[in-house]
């Protein structure tokens, strides 16, 4: 098989399965990060709750609905 279905159904594979390795590594490294620089451990977590949440609500409202319609939003 070949062509762009192929192309961008190993592509759409690829990056979920990136997704789900590299997100959770890179908060638990800046997790560390912040621990040893705040000396706490509530902050840090806050932070990151706080970044987390932030991207979810975009990634599932504004961003969502503007790259499945191709619409840009300047609300968003």
């Amino acid at each position: 098989m070949g062509g762009d279905t192929a192309y961008l159904l190993d592509e759409e594979r690829t990056v979920g399965r990136d997704n789900l390795v590299v997100v959770p590594l890179v908060l638990a490294v800046v997790f560390g990060i912040l621990v040893l620089l705040l000396r706490a451990l509530v902050a840090p977590l806050l932070l990151l709750a706080s970044v987390v949440l932030s991207y979810t609500i975009y990634s599932k409202g504004c961003g969502a609905a503007n790259k499945s319609e191709g619409v840009h939003d300047r609300r968003c």
